[in-house]
């Protein structure tokens, strides 16, 4: 579930920013700071069930985040299950998402066939169809990308749907 913050509650904890119902990926990089109320019921509470019910991130991202060590307790990295007093300062920064352009990059390709509206790869075992986490360049896209002679718009997203993993070979049709 991703958690969300009612005016109220922000106010009382001194929330400094409205976040959108969005994955981390996609809030704008930031730096946000909540103060923790000086109160009974947060006793003995863990950072990250607290901090998911006072921001708009799922749990798994702020544990994440807390781990690479993006949010803190004042001013101190803590692990997820570190248990709130009351009265903290908790930062969080969000980083930048990753970036979404495919980098033209001039990798030898097995072309089968070409018009001006598509292209017929061999891809190669071992070689990755598109960029991704672990594998930003050296892809069937970047070769791709690389053997265009005019600009284009690049989606927001860009990406080849296909089913043909690393491990595999196989034809590839790419408009």
């Amino acid at each position: 579930c991703i958690c969300t913050t009612t005016d109220s509650v922000a106010e009382r904890i001194g929330l400094d920013i409205t976040m959108k119902k969005e994955p981390v990926e996609h809030i704008k990089p930031e730096e946000h700071t909540l103060k923790v109320p000086d109160d009974r019921s947060i006793h003995k509470k863990r950072v990250d069930r607290w901090i998911c019910e006072h921001v708009n991130l799922t749990r798994s991202v702020i544990q994440r985040l807390l781990t690479e060590g993006k949010i803190t307790v004042n001013n101190e990295q803590v692990r997820p299950s570190t248990k709130l007093r009351g009265g903290e300062i908790i930062k969080i920064v969000v980083p930048p998402p990753p970036p979404t352009q495919i980098i033209p990059q001039n990798i030898p390709l097995d072309i089968v066939g070409m018009t001006d509206s598509f292209i017929v790869v061999n891809k190669p075992v071992g070689m990755v169809v598109h960029p991704g986490k672990g594998n930003h360049d050296g892809t069937l896209a970047n070769g791709i990308v690389g053997l265009l002679t005019e600009p284009f718009e690049q989606a927001s997203r860009p990406g080849i749907v296909h089913r043909i993993d690393k491990g595999t070979s196989g034809l590839l049709v790419v408009a």
